[in-house]
C-alpha cells in the first residue's frame, strides 16, 4: 500500500486489488478482481486510519471492470473497517463515458 499526504489533513492510500481489467469480448475463467488483495489493502487502510484517527472515504471499488460483486466488497468493508469504529463513506462515482 502507498500512503501519500497531499495536505496537512488529507492522506490518500492506494492499493492494488485487481490484475488487468475485464473486457466485454474476452471470456475469463477468473475475474480480474483479487479479493484477497482487497481484504489485505483494507486491513492496512484500517491500521493507518486508526493510527491517524482518520475517517475513510472510498469509491465503490470492484464492480465494473474488475468483475467483483459489490455485496462481497461491501462485506469486506464492514469486516475490515466498520467493526473497528471507523467512519466510512462510500461514493458512487459516475460511469465512464
Amino acid at each position: 500500500m502507498q500512503v501519500v499526504a497531499v495536505a496537512p489533513d488529507l492522506v490518500v492510500a492506494n492499493f492494488i486489488g485487481q490484475h488487468d481489467i475485464a473486457r466485454k469480448a474476452q471470456v475469463r475463467a477468473q475475474p480480474p478482481v483479487r479479493e484477497d488483495a482487497i481484504r489485505e489493502g483494507l486491513e492496512r487502510v484500517c491500521e493507518e486510519a486508526l493510527r491517524l484517527r482518520a475517517s475513510v472515504h472510498v469509491p465503490r471499488i470492484g464492480p465494473r471492470l474488475a468483475g467483483a460483486a459489490w455485496p462481497v466488497i461491501e462485506a469486506m468493508i464492514r469486516q475490515e473497517l466498520l467493526q473497528y469504529g471507523l467512519e466510512v463513506t462510500v461514493y458512487n462515482l459516475p460511469a465512464p463515458t
